[in-house]
């Protein structure tokens, strides 16, 4: 029997809401969303205004004064393109959401806090106006530049790539699966921590004790971000459980949701640029598939077939394993070969016994492919996050090398 250790997707989702108000919730921070947009964009505060709580703060500021701060914002706030809602959490009665906001500097993730009645009772987005834009990721990233980065293999096929926080050298895996910019090992580096985090629910298991910190400088290649929020976690049992010496946790989606990436295992290249052609360029490949993806959150996700249905899978660069919600084996018996039980370590680190097995005839675009699946209980059942029935990962991944287009929403496979 073998192990297996998948992370990904580390998705931030709510714990224990019923599913009705959970799908209430959600449509109205989408609205929220879109009226800060027009706050921004239109210099007027009465959107976003109407969406505050009583109780509204910002740091220990309360009342007309904290409102007053977020005036401010909007009245400085460089233009949005976007703001797209890409993570949920839980604490006590609060409702915590982290947003991307696609401003002409750049890209930011900021968290937005609702009460019990769903007002904003603070939202971080008022510290631009106390430090101004944070430009850093948006200048290091010029319309021509491609940044690549030579990975290693874990034994459990996870990417491990170089970095370093405030001068400490690490060990990280790449994890689109996480939304935001580091999930930091708070075993391995010390880190003051500027607030309590929560839960974070994973594949197969929940990430607990997690907190906040500042980093003052993060290196990767050159790529270099000073001055953000990071979240910080006891990942040392991860880092065994890969193999994995120094390991300083992962680097997530959040440096590259608005950009393009290339992952060529054969190579061992992983590469963020600007746009898709430019790295089919780089790749030197005339003939591509390119599939349409839809977002899950900041999950890229495809369609595939079998048996002329139609599954919804996400694609995880942090997943050891393929993997379908156990609820769809019995949907795939007839083309499941080679069934077998192993076990499958998640984020928390227990260990679980699931079903594995190979499955035949799945069609991704014109292509056919036949690979090896895990059957789980995804993210706890959670109900939001089975708007996917499953993740693609490593042995899908490894298969040929594959661009994701953030931009154009775009996966291109290489023939």
């Amino acid at each position: 029997m073998k192990n297996l250790v998948v992370l990904g997707s580390i998705l931030v989702v709510f714990l224990g809401y019923s599913q009705e108000r959970d799908k209430t919730t959600f449509r109205l921070i989408d609205r929220i969303a879109e009226d800060l947009k027009k706050s921004i964009n239109e210099r007027d505060f009465s959107f976003i205004q109407e969406h505050l709580s009583a109780n509204y703060q910002y740091q220990n500021i309360k009342g007309t004064m904290a409102s007053n701060i977020l005036r401010q914002v909007v009245d400085q706030y460089p233009k949005v393109d976007s703001i797209l809602v890409i993570s949920k959490l839980l604490n006590n009665e609060s409702e915590i959401y982290t947003i991307a906001i696609y401003a002409i500097n750049g890209i930011e993730n900021k968290r937005i806090i609702l009460d019990e009645n769903q007002k904003i009772l603070s939202a971080d987005i008022a510290e631009i106006a106390l430090r101004g834009h944070d430009t850093n990721y948006s200048n290091e990233h010029d319309d021509n530049s491609l940044y690549e980065f030579s990975f290693k293999l874990s034994q459990t096929q996870h990417m491990v790539v170089g970095a370093s926080i405030n001068g400490v050298d690490a060990s990280f895996i790449i994890d689109s699966g996480f939304g935001g910019y580091l999930m930091l090992n708070s075993e391995y580096f010390q880190l003051h921590e500027t607030s309590s985090g929560e839960s974070a629910l994973g594949v197969n298991g929940q990430l607990s004790d997690n907190g906040l910190s500042i980093v003052n400088e993060f290196k990767w290649g050159k790529i270099t971000k000073n001055q953000f929020e990071v979240d910080i976690s006891p990942l040392d049992h991860l880092g065994k459980a890969m193999g994995i010496e120094k390991f300083g946790g992962l680097i997530g989606a959040g440096f590259y949701i608005d950009k393009v990436i290339a992952v060529d295992y054969n190579k061992k290249k992983f590469i963020i640029g600007h746009s898709s052609d430019q790295l089919i360029t780089k790749f030197q490949i005339k003939d591509t598939i390119r599939l349409s993806i839809s977002m899950v959150y900041h999950v890229p996700v495809i369609n595939c077939y079998l048996l002329q249905k139609k599954y919804r899978l996400g694609i995880d660069l942090g997943a050891q394993s393929n993997m379908l919600s156990e609820k769809l084996q019995n949907n795939v018996e007839t083309h499941l070969l080679n069934k077998r039980i192993e076990q499958l370590q998640g984020a928390d680190g227990r260990v679980k016994q699931v079903t594995k097995g190979q499955v035949t005839g799945i069609e991704i675009s014109s292509q056919k492919y036949t690979m090896d699946f895990v059957f789980g209980n995804l993210f706890g059942g959670n109900h939001e996050v089975t708007l996917i029935d499953g993740l693609l990962g490593h042995p899908f991944l490894s298969s040929q090398p594959i661009i994701i287009d953030f931009v154009q929403q775009q996966l291109i496979l290489f023939k």
